[in-house]
């Protein structure tokens, strides 16, 4: 549970599996399984669903661009979280946007 708390409230940071265990004393194949067993989806689909959720908050209930909610749910590559965000919701977000 402390490790999803922190991977909730960090989520908008460069973390990864390996930083994660590793600040959970945890080798990162341990935690990864330990991770996929409580959670049910292993640690990148987590992190990657976490963050387009927030990213779907964001572009509901704000009116920053793209590339700054991209950066906010720690995406540096707003060409990469645009991606992301179309193969997970269906569509881009400025589309998204628009829509909603």
């Amino acid at each position: 549970e402390k490790c999803i708390k922190n991977i909730n409230d960090n989520f908008h940071k460069d973390i990864s599996l390996e930083s994660i265990a590793e600040e959970f004393y945890f080798s990162p194949s341990y935690f990864s399984v330990v991770f996929k067993n409580h959670t049910g989806v292993a640690f990148s689909k987590y992190l990657s669903n976490l963050r387009i959720r927030k990213a779907l908050e964001l572009l509901e209930n704000s009116d920053y661009k793209v590339y700054e909610i991209s950066s906010m749910v720690g995406y540096h590559d707003e060409k990469y979280f645009c991606r992301v965000f179309k193969k997970e919701v269906g569509v881009p977000p400025d589309k998204y946007r628009r829509v909603t």
